[in-house]
């Protein structure tokens, strides 16, 4: 309902006696409260407590005057209610100060009384993690290393972390599987480590694409082999030899495999190590509920795929009705709102009318690794206008995002072998902390399987991996493009931490 402002109406009359003017006020009306004055401050019901569940409804005083109340967490804003009390989620273990706050037209009351909730969960074995890090950075991030390990034991897993010195992705796939007998579910890569390489035929530009290939660690008990032995997995080459097969059990991933690391950006001044540091330092902020986004959703297609945009937006269970938005350019033939600029401004301009405090992006457009092309392939469509702009990766680098995830389908996005790909730049250069993206043509389509594990409250490492394993992706196991799709930043959160 919208609400009508409130409206002080003063009629003054003057009554003339021997000289004298006397003014009355006859009429004093409009909302509520008492004049054009911010609310008082409510007060908080809800008692000091520990509690052993990560959520709590508190509760408070309701006050006269105010139209909504905010909720706090450790002094940032959390919540808003238009009633007096809210289910606050906290997402992992903590000492947590709760204030309220009344609202209406004329201001924000003053901080209520606070309370002091400690969340004590029992943590329960959830599965074992292992960390890998380049030995050469251990020493200068172990106190950023040693805090990551403990916010995951906080969640429920089990660590195991190996300073990693040898460049050989077969030894790193060998040390890896005889952990996963032992309840290992997924490993984290933390800075330059090794990556294996895989190639296929490109038979629009007639040409071998070679790209990194996280498959092959995914993949613990598949048989890969590299036959004519010139360093790369075939999978959908020329002949469409595959190097990959079943071997012992299936060619479907046993683990997640996730990279942490901004050694492909190359840009004067940029510091991986400082921002290493600064990721670990987000991440735990996310963590201890120091950093808040909305649960809103964002489907941005471009004009290649906005015919099936129903289909899209009902495999995007994760973000419906108001909390998703879906940009969808149908017009081929104009430079329409899904282009470079607009999207950037959706996802960094916090002046422009159009952005949004995104929890999560998931977009679709043309990628050659390092930009973003808005439009359609000229390619595959030469009569069609595709000028709808470029996204660099300096545009990316200079306007720094603000949603905390993206799913990049857009080609190349995140292949290691390309110098400042897109994908690491979304990781590093905003506030991100997980990013989706693929090191060869295509990217994750088919992904209601990965949305309802969002949904449901998988960690992101095993939704990634769940998308491998969904009902539609089995039959195409072999199909090229799982095979470079990647997860860079922390698996282990949550959309329900944010």
């Amino acid at each position: 309902m919208k609400k009508i402002n409130k409206i002080l109406i003063v009629i003054v009359l003057s009554v003339i006696f021997i000289g004298v003017t006397i003014p009355f006020t006859l009429i004093n009306f409009g909302g509520r409260g008492t004049g054009n004055q911010p609310p008082n401050p409510p007060t908080i019901t809800t008692l000091n407590q520990t509690i052993t569940t990560d959520r709590l409804t508190i509760q408070w005083t309701s006050v006269t005057e105010a139209d909504n109340y905010s909720i706090y967490v450790n002094s940032v804003f959390n919540a808003s209610s238009y009633n007096n009390q809210e289910e606050i989620i906290f997402g992992v273990n903590g000492t947590y100060q709760i204030t309220v706050t009344a609202l209406n037209d004329f201001g924000e009351s003053s901080h209520s009384n606070p309370i002091t909730i400690i969340v004590g969960i029992t943590p329960i074995f959830l599965g074992n993690v292992l960390i890998y890090i380049n030995s050469s950075l251990y020493n200068s991030l172990s106190s950023d290393i040693t805090q990551y390990k403990q916010d995951i034991i906080t969640q429920g897993y089990t660590v195991n972390i190996f300073n990693w010195s040898n460049n050989n992705v077969t030894q790193l796939k060998n040390h890896i599987t005889p952990y996963y007998s032992n309840g290992t579910i997924g490993a984290v890569l933390i800075g330059k480590l090794p990556y294996a390489k895989a190639q296929y035929w490109d038979s629009s530009w007639m040409i071998f694409r070679q790209f990194s290939c996280d498959y092959y660690l995914m993949d613990l008990d598949g048989n890969w082999t590299d036959a004519n032995s010139n360093g790369f997995f075939d999978v959908g080459a020329l002949d469409n030899h595959l190097e990959h097969n079943n071997g012992t059990a299936d060619a479907l991933p046993e683990i997640w495999v996730a990279r942490i690391s901004p050694y492909t950006i190359s840009k004067v001044g940029f510091n991986p190590l400082t921002s290493l540091s600064n990721f670990f330092y987000r991440d735990h902020q996310l963590r201890i509920g120091l950093t808040y986004r909305p649960h809103q959703g964002l489907l941005y297609i471009d004009d290649e795929w906005a015919a099936y945009k129903s289909e899209w937006v009902s495999n995007f269970t994760t973000y419906t009705g108001a909390n998703l938005t879906c940009e969808a350019d149908y017009n081929y033939f104009a430079n329409d709102f899904t282009n470079a600029t607009y999207f950037l401004s959706n996802i960094s301009d916090i002046t422009h009318p159009a952005f949004t405090n995104y929890e999560l992006v998931h977009v679709m457009a043309h990628c050659n690794g390092t930009e973003q092309q808005f439009g359609i392939n000229a390619l595959q469509h030469p009569f069609y206008n595709a000028d709808d702009g470029i996204l660099t990766y300096n545009d990316i680098y200079n306007n720094g995002p603000q949603p905390l995830f993206f799913n990049l389908y857009s080609c190349f996005s995140a292949n290691l072998m390309i110098r400042n790909n897109i994908a690491t730049h979304y990781l590093f250069d905003g506030q991100s902390l997980g990013v989706i993206g693929c090191s060869r043509s295509g990217g994750m389509s088919l992904y209601q399987p990965f949305y309802d594990s969002l949904r449901d409250g998988k960690i992101f490492g095993e939704a990634f991996k769940d998308w491998f394993h969904g009902p539609e992706i089995i039959p195409l196991n072999h199909w090229e493009e799982v095979y470079g799709m990647k997860f860079f930043g922390d698996p282990l959160l949550t959309i329900h931490m944010t």
